[in-house]
């Protein structure tokens, strides 16, 4: 029985949801593959794009509350300026 996508109710065929799409013969070893990635580079841009986030965070966070600080000021200006 084919399954159904949930978001349109659409029939997802039977062999789509195997592993191997189309690939019919059996599968055996050959031997192993080693892969060796450098990736230093990545990490090092990723790390720096953290520290960004972290930083325009920190920045976000005193702006918000400078702008707290000036509009209890203005509130409190107005407040006091009507009872004088």
């Amino acid at each position: 029985m084919a399954d159904t996508r949930e978001s349109n109710g659409t029939s997802i065929p039977e062999k789509c949801n195997s592993p191997r799409i189309g690939d019919t013969k059996p599968s055996r070893s050959v031997g192993s593959l080693v892969i060796d990635i450098d990736c230093s580079d990545a990490l090092e841009g990723l790390k720096a794009v953290t520290r960004e986030a972290k930083d325009a965070t920190a920045a976000l966070k005193e702006l918000e509350e400078q702008h707290e600080k000036m509009l209890h000021k203005h509130i409190l200006g107005d407040f006091n300026n009507e009872f004088l």
